[in-house]
């Protein structure tokens, strides 16, 4: 083989190496945006997935243990204690509470399962309702309160008139985990003030009160 053979293989060789390189990076770039994009994907369509719900009797159950106030209107919040996605649903607790605390009785009720350690009354949820004025805490070991009120979702929110009369179910975010105005906040802003609310129903996001994962403290993101 001459020189110039030899220069012209060694130019083909090299060139074919840069043009295998380049396919190899523009096929991982495709591979990568890929990845990105259903991800990108399920990661809205889960924020934007509503949690179940069952149907709330229409009047305050008998045999509760949570005292029904007789003077002014009763807000219900059933949360799990490690849901991350629950702290967008307190914010904006706190926000409604900011301009209506006295016009409504409200409680937060930490669903927790039976025989779990104390770490589930200490989480930083119910640290953040501690500090909330207006707002009481209870738990309800078992979910007993809130399989008799009907709430299987964290965040769900269930409003009373003084009589007793359901008038609002639902969540207060507009999504899994997202703070801001909702149709929830606006109806329960509407009935605190004595107003008619646009929906008395809106879907509650958040996760589920029940679930093995849950009762096991497992794929909250919390803390043990």
């Amino acid at each position: 083989m001459n020189a110039s053979a030899g220069k012209d293989t060694g130019a083909a060789f090299r060139a074919g190496s840069r043009h295998r390189g380049a396919w190899w990076v523009a096929t991982g770039a495709a591979v990568w945006a890929t990845v990105l994009f259903f991800g990108g994907k399920r990661i809205v369509e889960y924020a934007a997935r509503p949690g179940s719900s069952a149907a709330p009797d229409m009047y305050w159950p008998a045999g509760s243990r949570i005292a029904h106030p007789a003077d002014r209107p009763a807000l219900l919040m059933f949360l799990h204690p490690k849901c991350p996605c629950s702290r967008a649903s307190l914010s904006n607790l706190e926000r409604i509470l900011s301009f209506g605390a006295s016009r409504v009785r409200c409680t937060v009720v930490f669903v927790c399962p039976e025989s779990v350690s104390e770490s589930w009354r200490d989480s930083d949820l119910v640290g953040k309702c501690r500090v909330i004025a207006g707002l009481s805490v209870m738990f309800d070991d078992g979910g007993a309160e809130a399989r008799r009120f009907g709430a299987t979702t964290s965040g769900h929110v269930l409003m009373y008139d003084a009589r007793g009369r359901l008038f609002f179910s639902g969540g207060l975010t507009p999504a899994r985990g997202h703070e801001g105005d909702s149709s929830g906040m606006d109806a329960v802003r509407a009935l605190i003030s004595g107003a008619t609310p646009v929906s008395v129903m809106t879907p509650v996001f958040g996760c589920p009160l029940f679930e093995p994962e849950l009762a096991a403290g497992l794929g909250t993101g919390a803390e043990e």
